[in-house]
C-alpha cells in the first residue's frame, strides 16, 4: 500500500508513526528490545525504497544511518550504536500482528494524505469545475501467498482513480466472499460526494442503499444477471432510438477494441428501475479485433507465434536418424570400475557359464543390472531400457526376462558365494583406497580421529508394497512391505551385508542381529585381527547380542560396541540418585560444547543383573521438545527432562587419547545417526522397492542393489576424492552431474572415442574418473 509513495523523510515518518501507534502489540511485555511502532517504521522505510522480502527489510535498517534511526524511534545501546530488528525479529513480528488492524492504520493514513493532496487550498473560483474523488473497489489475489495446505490469499481493496493510492483493504477469508467484506472496509472512509465504481459481484441492493443514505456517495454499479430484474429492465430501455454520445478506441494485448456508450435518464416519477437510488443508466457496446497471431489459439498457429516471439527453434528439424548417440554415458565409469576391480570376472567364476547361441555371460548381466540401478532402474524394465542407450559400447540390451532368470538361479548357495566374491573384490578395493594421498577414510567423531578402527553401523528399515508379495506382511510403522536388516561400514559407506526378513520380523531379534554382524565381518578384510568398532540402535540392547560381541574378542582382535537401552523403573531410580554436579556438558560433532544438552554415567547406580562384566551406562539429558510429550514418563514429567541411556563396553580405544571419556562416548553414540544417510542411499539404489512377487528374486534383487551401491561408493572414492562437490555426492546428484550424461561415440585413427560436452562443469572430472578407472592394477 505504501509502495508508491516514495522514500519516506523525517516528516513523513512522524506523521505516519501516529498511525502506527494504533496498531496493537501482540507480542508480550517482557523482552521487548524494539517497540512495534518502529518495527513497522523500518518496514515501511524499507519497502518504499524497493525492499521485497524480509531479509531485504532487515539489510535495509542495517545500512540506515543513525539519524534516521533515531527519527523511526530505535533505540540506542549503551555502547552508543543503534541496531536495527534482525530478519528473524521481523519475520515474527509481522506473523504475529494483526493485519486488519495494519490495513486500516496504513488506510487511514493514505486516506488522509490523499485528502489533503486533492482538497484546494483556496475556494475555487465559479468557473471551476470541482471533479468529485472516485474510488474503485475490486478483489485480487495475492501473488506467491499460495502453500500446499491453503489456496492463495485474497485481498478486497479499496483504491483512488488517477493517482493511485490504496486507502483500504480486508483480506477475504476462505470460507467467505468479497461480498460480505464490501461495507466494513469502506465505513471507516470519508465518502461524501465521493463516487464509487465496483463490479457486479458488489451490486448488492444492500450495499447499495448502505453507500447512498449512510455514506453520502454516489456510485457506478455492474448490473448482470446476479440482479435479473434490473438486468432486464435496462434491457428493455429504448437503445435504439438513443444515439451514440461518446465512442473510443485501442489497440492493445493482440487486439483492437472500439467501445461506444449511450446513456439514459431513470426518473422515479415514472417508474424506475428495481434498483435503489438509480438515477443514470450507462450502455457500453464494445467490438474487439485480433490484430495479430499472438491470441489466435488454433494450436497450428500458437505454435507459429511462439517460434516468432522467442527465436530459440528458428530453423530447427528433429529426426530420428542420429547415429552413434550414447545416452547415460556415466555408465561407462561404472563397468569400466567393475572390470578393472575384478567383479566383472570373479562374478563369471561363480555363476553359471552356458554356449548356446545368444547365450548371455551371467556375470555381465548382474553388472549391467548393478549399473542399470545407479542410473535410477527400479525394476527389471527399467534396467532394459536404459542398456538400449548404450548398445554402441555393450552391445545389445539383455532382455527382463534374461535378467530375472539370472536372479532365478540364485539361492542360498549362489548368494554365499557372490558374497565371498565381493568380500575379495572388497580387499582389493580397500588395498586401493590405502594407497590414496588422503589415504583409507577414517571416521573424525568430536575431533577425534579413530585411525585404524573400522566402524560397524546396524539398522532395520521398512521396504512398503504396493501389492501382494511373498514374505510381505504388516511392519511394526503400521505399513505393508519387508523389514530388511543391514549391516554398513561407515567408513567408505558400503553395505556389507543385508538379510531380508518378512515385514512382521521383530526390531530386537538377537538371532538375526547376530546372523547380519557375522556377513559383514566376513566382508572386512582383515577382519579376524581388526579393532572393530560396532553400533547397534536400542534393538541391540539384548543379552544374547551382547554376549556375542563380547565373545568376538580375541588375542588378535579388539571388538567394541555401543548401543541403546531400555529404560526402566530400576535405571529411573538410579538417576533419581545423581547429584546435579555429576551432569556435564555434551560435545557437539565437532568438537565444541552442545549448551543445554548433558551427559553424566550411570554405571554401578543401577542393579539390573544379567549383563555382561565391564559394561558401562552413559545417560543423556535434554529438555522435551513438542514430539516428546505424548512419550514422557511419569519421572521425566517431574523432572523436565528427557532422558536415554547409552550401554558400551569401551574403557578405552587404543591410539585415541581421551576415548574413556563419557562425553565423547556420547558423541560417538550419536554419530551413529548416519546410518540413516547410508538407508537413504541404498533406497535411492533399488531398495525404495521390490520389483518381485518372488522371494528368491527380490533377494537377488536386494544383492544386485548392494552390489550397485558398492560401485557408486567406490567410483567417489577411489576417483573423485579430490572434487570436494561429488566425493560425499547423494545418488540423485551423480546422476545429474556424471550418470546422465549424453555423448556421441565417434571412430577416429582406428580408435573410438567417446565424446561429452566440453562446456560442461563437470566434463574434467568424467574425464578424471576414466583416466584414472585405467590406472587401477587388476586384481591379483
Amino acid at each position: 500500500m505504501l509502495v508508491k509513495l516514495g522514500p519516506l523523510d523525517a516528516g513523513r515518518i512522524a506523521d505516519l508513526r501516529l498511525y502506527f501507534d494504533s496498531v496493537p502489540d501482540p507480542r508480550s511485555r517482557r523482552g521487548r528490545w524494539y517497540s512495534l511502532t518502529a518495527i513497522l517504521l523500518v518496514c515501511a522505510c524499507a519497502v518504499v525504497s524497493g525492499a521485497r522480502s524480509i531479509d531485504e527489510l532487515a539489510e535495509w535498517g542495517q545500512r540506515a544511518p543513525n539519524t534516521l534511526l533515531a527519527v523511526i524511534g530505535i533505540r540506542r545501546h549503551l555502547l552508543r550504536w543503534r541496531r536495527t530488528p534482525s530478519p528473524a525479529t521481523i519475520g515474527r513480528v509481522l506473523g504475529a500482528v494483526d493485519g486488519d488492524a495494519l490495513d486500516r492504520a496504513v488506510g487511514a493514513y493514505l486516506a488522509d494524505r490523499h485528502r489533503a493532496a486533492t482538497e484546494p487550498t483556496q475556494a475555487p473560483s465559479p468557473s471551476a469545475s470541482g471533479r468529485p474523488r472516485v474510488i474503485a473497489v475490486d478483489g485480487k489475489a495475492l501473488k506467491g501467498s499460495a502453500r500446499l495446505t491453503a489456496t492463495r490469499r485474497h485481498l478486497l481493496s479499496a483504491v483512488t482513480h488517477g493517482t493511485v493510492v490504496t486507502l483500504a483493504q480486508v483480506e477475504v477469508g476462505a470460507k467467505t466472499n468479497e461480498t460480505t467484506h464490501f461495507q466494513p472496509l469502506l465505513a471507516p472512509l470519508d465518502l461524501a460526494g465521493a463516487v464509487v465504481t465496483f463490479d457486479a459481484l458488489h451490486s448488492v441492493k444492500a450495499n447499495i442503499s448502505w453507500l447512498v443514505e449512510t455514506k453520502k456517495a454516489h456510485y457506478i454499479a455492474v448490473i448482470k444477471t446476479n440482479q435479473p430484474t434490473a438486468h432486464s429492465q435496462l434491457a428493455a430501455l429504448p437503445w435504439r432510438d438513443i444515439a451514440v454520445q461518446h465512442t473510443a478506441s485501442g489497440a492493445g494485448h493482440g487486439r483492437r477494441e472500439s467501445r461506444s456508450i449511450k446513456t439514459c435518464s431513470i426518473a422515479d416519477k415514472l417508474g424506475g428501475i428495481a434498483f435503489p437510488h438509480a438515477r443514470l443508466a450507462i450502455r457500453i457496446h464494445r467490438r474487439r479485433k485480433q490484430t495479430g497471431r499472438r491470441e489466435i489459439r488454433t494450436p497450428t498457429e500458437l505454435d507459429q507465434a511462439l517460434v516468432e516471439s522467442t527465436g530459440w527453434d528458428r530453423r530447427l528439424s528433429v529426426a530420428a536418424d542420429g547415429k552413434g548417440l550414447i545416452g547415460h554415458a556415466g555408465a561407462v565409469l561404472l563397468r569400466r570400475l567393475a572390470d578393472r576391480t575384478g567383479l566383472t570376472s570373479t562374478l563369471a567364476a561363480v555363476l553359471p557359464v552356458g554356449t548356446g547361441t545368444g547365450w548371455r555371460d551371467r556375470a555381465a548381466v548382474v553388472v549391467q543390472l548393478a549399473v542399470g540401478i545407479v542410473l535410477g532402474a527400479v525394476n527389471l524394465s527399467d534396467a532394459e531400457q536404459l542398456q538400449a542407450h548404450h548398445q554402441g559400447l555393450f552391445g545389445p540390451a539383455v532382455s527382463d526376462s534374461t535378467t530375472r532368470r539370472t536372479l532365478q538361479l540364485m539361492d542360498a548357495e549362489v548368494l554365499a558365494k557372490i558374497a565371498k566374491v565381493r568380500a575379495r573384490v572388497r580387499r582389493h578395493v580397500w588395498s586401493l583406497l590405502h594407497l590414496r594421498p588422503s589415504g583409507f577414510p577414517w571416521l573424525t567423531v568430536a575431533g577425534k580421529r579413530l585411525h585404524g578402527w573400522i566402524v560397524i553401523d546396524m539398522d532395520a528399515t521398512i521396504i512398503t508394497a504396493a501389492s501382494k508379495k511373498q514374505g510381505a506382511a504388516a511392519t511394526w510403522k503400521k505399513s505393508f512391505g519387508f523389514h530388511p536388516l543391514a549391516a554398513w561400514c561407515a567408513n567408505p559407506c558400503e553395505c556389507l551385508a543385508m538379510l531380508l526378513r518378512a515385514g512382521n520380523a521383530g526390531s530386537n531379534t538377537v538371532a538375526d542381529h547376530i546372523r547380519v554382524l557375522r556377513e559383514a565381518l566376513a566382508q572386512v578384510p582383515g577382519s579376524s585381527t581388526a579393532k572393530i568398532l560396532v553400533r547397534v540402535d536400542g534393538a541391540g540392547a539384548t543379552h544374547g547380542l551382547h554376549e556375542h560381541l563380547r565373545d568376538l574378542n580375541t588375542m588378535r582382535r579388539t571388538v567394541r560396541f555401543t548401543t541403546g537401552w531400555t529404560i526402566t523403573d530400576e535405571d529411573e531410580k538410579a538417576i533419581a540418585r545423581l547429584p546435579e554436579r555429576a551432569w556435564e556438558t555434551s560435545l557437539k560433532q565437532d568438537g565444541s560444547l552442545q549448551e543445554g544438552y548433558f551427559v553424566t554415567e550411570l554405571t554401578g547406580l543401577n542393579r539390573r543383573e544379567g549383563w555382561i562384566k565391564g559394561m558401562r551406562l552413559i545417560v543423556r539429558r535434554v529438555k522435551p521438545s513438542g514430539r516428546h510429550t505424548k512419550d514422557l514418563t511419569a519421572f521425566e514429567k517431574k523432572t523436565g527432562w528427557k532422558y536415554s541411556i547409552t550401554a558400551t563396553n569401551i574403557n578405552r580405544m587404543a591410539r585415541i587419547p581421551g576415548s574413556h571419556q563419557i562425553q565423547w562416548l556420547d558423541a560417538l553414540d550419536r554419530h551413529h545417526a548416519v546410518v540413516e544417510d547410508h538407508v537413504r542411499t541404498n533406497k535411492a539404489m533399488g531398495l525404495h522397492n521390490l520389483p518381485s512377487k518372488s522371494w528368491q528374486i527380490n533377494e537377488a534383487w536386494m544383492l544386485s542393489a548392494n552390489l550397485a551401491a558398492d560401485l557408486h561408493a567406490w567410483l567417489r572414492l577411489l576417483t573423485l576424492h579430490d572434487h570436494p562437490d561429488l566425493t560425499d555426492a547423494e545418488p540423485d546428484t551423480m546422476r545429474f552431474r556424471l550418470y546422465h550424461l549424453p555423448a556421441r561415440l565417434a571412430k577416429h585413427a582406428r580408435r573410438r572415442w567417446l565424446r561429452i560436452e566440453h562446456t560442461w562443469p563437470w566434463a574434467d572430472a568424467f574425464t578424471t574418473a576414466w583416466r584414472r578407472l585405467t590406472a587401477l592394477p587388476a586384481i591379483t
